[in-house]
């Protein structure tokens, strides 16, 4: 049963940033990522197979594993450095949705936003992200909702306000986060 209005509430952590990190961030390069991992053991399983490349595959794998590492570990460090600089949501906030939009209460202030502000909504496994840029969105963390059921009410009023666009669910790369 979907309900004209909806409010849920929680503390931001820094783990949901980074997820959000994680999730926009790489959600264009993950094949290249893989790719690069599957290369680095093939790679390696050369090197151990033995043969007259061994050092120069293991190598290759390190410098493959290296630069992984340097597409993915930055994400921390920004996302660090995104919930650092907004002390306003490490503490409560507080969210009301309804046929008009988002209205929001922090400690700093209230926003509002209707609908129509948002040109797309993503879902992971832990967020929905309510894009008003392409890469500029309002995260909201699953477990601020009471239950499932608060979840897919959720869903319902999202598709509702912003018809014709759709939630994207949950990808192979968005499940993770």
């Amino acid at each position: 049963m979907d309900r004209d209005a909806m409010e849920i509430s929680g503390t931001y952590r820094m783990q949901d940033f980074w997820r959000f990190r994680m999730y926009s961030g790489l959600r264009f390069i993950w094949p290249v990522i893989l790719l690069l991992l599957a290369l680095a053991a093939v790679s390696l399983l050369l090197g151990l197979a033995g043969g007259g490349n061994g050092v120069s595959s293991l190598e290759a794998s390190a410098v493959l594993l290296l630069w992984t590492a340097l597409l993915v570990l930055p994400q921390h460090f920004v996302a660090k450095r995104q919930y650092s600089a907004q002390p306003a949501l490490q503490e409560p906030v507080h969210f009301r949705f309804d046929a008009e939009g988002m209205h929001s209460r922090t400690t700093a202030g209230v926003a509002d936003a209707s609908w129509k502000r948002f040109h797309s909504v993503r879902e992971t496994g832990s967020l929905f992200i309510l894009y008003t840029a392409p890469n500029l969105g309002n995260l909201l963390p699953k477990r601020f909702f009471g239950s499932r059921e608060e979840v897919a009410e959720f869903r319902a009023m999202v598709e509702r306000g912003i018809v014709p666009k759709r939630i994207k669910r949950p990808g192979l790369w968005s499940r993770w986060w």
